[in-house]
């Protein structure tokens, strides 16, 4: 026969397991969050945003109070819970790529010192793309004959879904390349450039979180 005292204490122990054990699986019941740590906002890439990287940078507002977080992505809302990651700090990037033409699906919670969990936040979708120019579009596109009709030529393309701005490069040769940052998908010199000399370009995509799609191919211009 088991004494009092000694079930008792097994008992005592079963419920300190038990409490571990929550502690460690950070469940989110009602009641248990702390109230000094709120559910996480300011998330970016929110819904619907196209992303050019295949690692993309997930960002949120950090939460007074945390001392880490956990979050949860994966391409579709019933798949978030048996992948977690657990940042430090309010931001994350995938350390394997993610698949182009995919949608993705993303939520985030902040966790107390104690280990103690605040809900978890909206879920949020972005869907990764290549963010190419499309091919033949590139104007001026690979001649170096005629002259272009002004010294302050204007470059133009079409750009992909989900572009905010796009990054021109163009210099003397393909190896030595100067930069230059577009709003729209034209570019327009800004200085005068020197007589009757051949140009090399190139240009790529910007998506709202600042990462860049592929790099298009080479064209080529005579200046005027």
């Amino acid at each position: 026969m088991i004494s009092k005292k000694r079930t008792g204490k097994l008992v005592a122990l079963a419920f300190a397991a038990f409490i571990v054990f929550t502690v460690m699986a950070c469940p989110n019941l009602p009641g248990d969050s702390p109230e000094y740590v709120a559910p996480v906002t300011g998330m970016s890439p929110g819904d619907g945003r196209i992303c050019f990287s295949d690692k993309p940078t997930l960002s949120w507002t950090a939460v007074e109070g945390s001392a880490g977080y956990e979050l949860q992505l994966a391409t579709s809302e019933a798949g978030l819970a048996a992948a977690t990651e657990t940042p430090a700090s309010a931001s994350f990037s995938p350390a394997m790529a993610l698949d182009f033409l995919s949608t993705y699906y993303w939520r985030v919670r902040a966790i107390d010192a104690d280990g103690q969990c605040c809900p978890w936040s909206a879920i949020h979708s972005f869907t990764v793309a290549s963010g190419e120019i499309a091919s033949g579009t590139m104007v001026p596109s690979n001649d170096t004959t005629t002259a272009q009709s002004t010294s302050t030529p204007t470059l133009g393309w079409v750009g992909p879904e989900g572009a905010v701005s796009y990054e021109v490069a163009f210099g003397l040769s393909t190896g030595s390349l100067e930069t230059a940052i577009a709003t729209e998908a034209a570019y327009t010199f800004a200085v005068p450039l020197p007589e009757a000399t051949v140009y090399w370009w190139r240009v790529r995509a910007i998506d709202g979180i600042g990462g860049a799609g592929a790099w298009s191919t080479f064209s080529s211009f005579k200046s005027k």
